[in-house]
This record gives C-alpha cells, sequence and structure tokens, in this order.
C-alpha cells in the first residue's frame, strides 16, 4: 500500500477523489476498497491507472511581442487538471530574475499585469512556476518592453 486515500466514506457505491502531488508520477496504480471492521474483505480495481507530472503551457506573452511600460500585460497560461498549488510568475532579461511578478495567483490560466514606468526598455521573458513543486514550470518566448 501507497496510501491511505480515505480512512472512512459512506457505503453509497462512489467515493470522489482528486488526487495530488503527494504521489510520484509512475504507473500500475490500483485501487483498494475495504470495510473498515473487515479489512480482511477487499476488492482492488480491475485495471491499473497512472499519474503523470503536471504540466503548464504559456500561451501569452507572445514571442516578438512589444508591451509598453504603465500598460497592462496578459499573462496566460494552459492550466493542468492536477491541482499544482499557487502559480509564481518573474520577469527576466538576459537569463537573469529582474523582478518576482506575483509569488502566488491562483492557477486560473491568467494574470493581469501593470508593467511597472521604472522597468528599462529591453528583451524579456516570463517563468511561471508551481509554488508547491519547483519542477513545474514555463518559460515564454523572448517580447520586447519598451
Amino acid at each position: 500500500m501507497i496510501k491511505t486515500i480515505v480512512s472512512s466514506t459512506s457505503n453509497d457505491g462512489a467515493y470522489t477523489w482528486a488526487s495530488s502531488l503527494a504521489l510520484s508520477p509512475g504507473s500500475g496504480f490500483v485501487i483498494r476498497v475495504s470495510p473498515i471492521n473487515h479489512p480482511e474483505f477487499y476488492d482492488v480495481s480491475d485495471s491499473s491507472f497512472s499519474f503523470r507530472k503536471p504540466v503548464l503551457t504559456l500561451t501569452s506573452p507572445l514571442t516578438g511581442g512589444v508591451y509598453s511600460r504603465s500598460t497592462t500585460m496578459a499573462i496566460n497560461w494552459q492550466k493542468d487538471p492536477v491541482s499544482i498549488g499557487m502559480i509564481k510568475i518573474e520577469l527576466y532579461r538576459n537569463g537573469a530574475l529582474v523582478k518576482v511578478v506575483t509569488y502566488g495567483t491562483s492557477n486560473d490560466g491568467s494574470y493581469s499585469w501593470k508593467i511597472p514606468s521604472t522597468t528599462a526598455a529591453g528583451t524579456y521573458q516570463i517563468k511561471i512556476s508551481s509554488n508547491v513543486d519547483l519542477t513545474i514550470y514555463a518559460w515564454s518566448g523572448t517580447f520586447n518592453i519598451a
């Protein structure tokens, strides 16, 4: 056994389970169901299933786009249906961190950022990452702030 999903639930023939990052990606997982007072009686799922590592994909800012200081930039991503916690958004220039845009916004697929007027003109990238698992991240293509 790897993990108890729930120690008790109604005997109504169904249970909705939202998987968590506590399980490592892999395959060959099965569900075992048993009565609380008779764990020696049980059934196992008919087929196995897999867990995959969640994926983030940035869809904007657009590669080659030009964004003006003091305007609002839409930062959009395709959210993964697997829960990955809040999203951290960072601004990079030439591979170096310039600014943390936000330490945590909900993983709803969008964030509106007002580009500070003090931001130097140049070529930048946005990085988004899970604040639960730092190995889950995505980079935008390069864009310009003018």
